[in-house]
Order: C-alpha cells, then structure tokens, then sequence
C-alpha cells in the first residue's frame, strides 16, 4: 500500500505519536531514525535510504562511515522494526495506520492496520466465555529409552 492511501499529514501524526508511546519515548535514536525514513520516504526520496546516507544524516556518523565494515545503521532499523512490531501488538493495536519497515530495506510502509486481535476475537472458547487466566496443556511423556 502506498503514501497515496493516507494524507502526509496522517502519516507525520502516526509516527509522532509512536514516538510518544511508552515503546519508543526514552529512545530517541530510534525516534530520529523512524523520523528521518518516514520524511524521506514522504519527500520522494525512498531511493536515498541507503546504509551511508542514513549513518551520516540521520545518525550522524562521519563522511567516512562505511556501512559495509560498521553495522550500526542496519542494528538501529532492527531494533526500530521490533519496536514498531511491539507498538503494534500493544499501545497501537487500534491505530488506523501501521508503519513497516520491511526487513532488507530502509524505506517504511504505511499500511491500513488490521488489528491484531481480529485474529484473537475469531477464537472463542467452547463455553463461548472470555477467558482471561492463562491455561497449560499436559502432554504425556513417552519412554522412548526402554528403561
């Protein structure tokens, strides 16, 4: 799904407000990095997000950063990608757009967000009650040694 389905206004809200969740608040590398990809991305210039570019501009790294010998750029996205996931999973679950970044690229995507728990509201107990106390299922052992 592309920009064109939610205005940039929309989008801009969406990830000021991820970045005042409770997930993102006190990470400020990861807020300026998820800032930098989405402005890029909304700017048209999806194409920049690459490794050096984003070590220099949005981390701050050196002219002569190399991303290829230093990993942080590709670190940093892999701990925004599992914040945004949590965020979603928790705080966010009813939010109306969901920003992704695929793994093996920079460049986000904003997606209408099917709640998590439609799935979870599709299963129902037998005695069609909500459970809240979590259960365990006992499998028996099988002696597979002999003795």
């Amino acid at each position: 799904m592309n920009t064109k389905e939610f205005s940039k206004e929309a989008i801009s809200k969406q990830m000021k407000k991820i970045c005042l969740s409770g997930e993102l608040v006190n990470k400020t590398i990861l807020c300026s990095l998820l800032e930098y990809l989405v402005v890029e991305k909304l700017a048209g210039r999806e194409e920049r997000l690459k490794g050096y570019t984003i070590g220099t501009e949005a981390l701050g790294k050196e002219e002569n950063f190399d991303p290829d010998k230093d990993p942080v750029v590709r670190i940093h996205a892999g701990r925004l990608r599992r914040a945004l996931r949590l965020y979603y999973l928790q705080t966010g679950k009813n939010d109306a757009i969901r920003i992704e970044i695929p793994k093996g690229q920079y460049a986000p995507d904003f997606i209408a967000n099917v709640s998590s728990t439609v799935e979870e509201n599709n299963f129902q107990p037998k005695n069609n009650q909500a459970t809240t106390e979590p259960s365990v299922a006992v499998i028996p052992f099988k002696n597979i040694s002999g003795d």
